[in-house]
């Protein structure tokens, strides 16, 4: 089977807690793993994704199938152009969080998986501060530099992760807009049976009502400073207000 989906977002977005409710429907025929990886071979990448037969036993059993995939891989450019090339027909759900709460929840992710584990060696025993991070990333984004890579997500930082404007703008003129389905991460986390039933609409798929589940993949705990989050507020201020331009609907980040 071809996929007919992907629903992306950023690392520490919500891509695994809506993969969780899209997968629930019948007529979703899963893949062998929620992300798959964009760079692999035209060969390797369809091994991933279930066999014809497969697609005609659900046919029969639930009267439609489709398959696709869920991987969070923005800010990444390269997806949208292989995309587009092996599957240009493909419906587009992209899951937004508020850019100050994703880059914090991302750190924090990081810190738990990679970096606590290693700061016991000497070599890592200067690993900065988030406040020292981000604001070093800050100021190389300001004057065109790269930044400090997260250790996990698409090799971008904790801040350019969440300027969506470039990667979004450019979905829409590789796919069309009437292609995307845009969510609200904060809406998906407060009512997720009402988003997951607009966005089967969106996939073609008949009504169900989705089983409420609790969130998944969730991080470890951790209070941003009011001082911090207001400067990273303004920060992303003009990077969200052009991200609202493009989607035609204005989030209230700020």
């Amino acid at each position: 089977m071809e996929p007919s989906f992907a629903s992306i977002g950023a690392v520490r977005s919500g891509t695994s807690f809506l993969s969780s409710y899209i997968f629930q429907h019948p007529h979703v025929v899963l893949p062998l793993s929620k992300e798959i990886s964009f760079t692999e071979t035209m060969r390797d990448l369809m091994a991933h994704f279930p066999t014809l037969a497969e697609q005609h036993a659900a046919e029969r059993r639930y009267g439609g199938a489709i398959t696709g995939y869920c991987t969070p891989v923005m800010p990444n450019p390269l997806w949208i152009f292989l995309a587009k090339s092996m599957f240009p027909n493909l419906r587009i759900v992209c899951v937004l969080r508020d850019p100050v709460e994703r880059a914090f929840s991302h750190w924090r992710w990081d810190q738990k998986r990679f970096v606590e584990r290693k700061k016991l060696d000497p070599h890592w025993k200067g690993f900065p501060t988030f406040e020292t991070l981000i604001r070093t990333e800050q100021e190389t984004i300001r004057a065109g530099g790269m930044e400090v890579h997260a250790f996990s997500g698409a090799r971008a930082g904790y801040l350019r992760h969440g300027i969506y404007a470039p990667f979004l703008r450019l979905l829409a003129e590789q796919f069309g807009r009437e292609r995307i389905f845009v969510v609200d991460a904060a809406e998906l986390f407060r009512d997720p049976g009402g988003v997951t039933k607009r966005i089967y609409g969106f996939l073609g798929l008949p009504q169900i009502e989705p089983l409420i589940i609790d969130e998944q993949n969730s991080g470890p705990s951790g209070v941003l400073p009011d001082a911090l989050r207001s400067e990273l507020t303004e920060f992303f201020r003009p990077y969200n207000e052009a991200t609202y331009e493009i989607v035609g609907k204005d989030f209230g980040w700020e």
